[in-house]
């Protein structure tokens, strides 16, 4: 889970970076080079994800505190 810290008396809230690609092969591509490269959490969301999942705030919580960079 990605926390707040303290840097100099002051909160840093970790942001999340998107990266929006057009079809799910690009999505999987991008996942798998992105989180090959970048030692971060990373996360992936597509239409073959289940889409009606992703109607669940719940679950958009978890996925914003878990995660650094979607595609």
């Amino acid at each position: 889970m990605v926390t707040p810290r303290t840097i100099y008396n002051h909160t840093i809230i970790p942001q999340v970076s998107w990266f929006i690609a057009p079809t799910v092969a690009l999505v999987e591509q991008q996942f798998e080079v992105i989180s090959t490269a970048i030692p971060v959490p990373v996360g992936k969301v597509s239409g073959s994800s289940e889409p009606n999942q992703w109607k669940d705030a719940q679950l958009w919580r978890q996925i914003l505190a878990s995660y650094r960079i979607m595609v």
